[in-house]
């Protein structure tokens, strides 16, 4: 189970700082946003999300890891095909670069959008250079693209 909390303002407790970023790894917007692990305080100002781990070994992140949050949101009549190219394909090319210390998924039965990928990373780059593109660029990923709905990717780096 993982809960956090995303806010665009300072944010007792947050242990990483980053940004929204857009397809292909690039800052989509400048805005600094601050991530705090659970518990989730729905009352806070931000986006409140709570989620049970389904493929990789759950756990807190390790806090010196950089971390890379993909969430979204599929049709009903597409989830299968997309839980079988999420854990057969996407995630283990991922896994398996250089730089990445541990990839997870998450569903949420209650917030939108339903999945959390979630990987940490020994630095942002990783995340942005020609592997990962590589790895991530199949044809069944375009594919499953076109069922993606609300999909939110955010970077975030470790406080000091």
């Amino acid at each position: 189970m993982i809960e956090l909390l995303i806010a665009d303002a300072p944010m007792p407790g947050a242990r990483w700082r980053g940004q929204r970023r857009q397809g292909g790894g690039g800052v989509a917007d400048e805005t600094p946003l601050d991530l705090r692990l659970g518990p989730a305080d729905r009352t806070a100002a931000g986006f409140a999300w709570q989620g049970a781990c389904i493929a990789g070994e759950d756990g807190d992140p390790d806090m010196s890891s950089v971390l890379l949050c993909n969430f979204t949101a599929i049709p009903a009549d597409a989830e299968e095909e997309f839980n079988a190219w999420y854990d057969s394909e996407h995630v283990p090319r991922l896994a398996a670069l250089p730089g990445v210390r541990r990839a997870r998924r998450y569903r949420s039965a209650e917030q939108k959008p339903a999945y959390l990928a979630l990987y940490e990373l020994d630095q942002a780059q990783v995340a942005q250079g020609d592997a990962w593109l590589t790895a991530a660029r199949t044809p069944w990923t375009a594919w499953m693209k076109r069922f993606t709905r609300d999909y939110r990717s955010f970077l975030f780096e470790p406080l000091p």
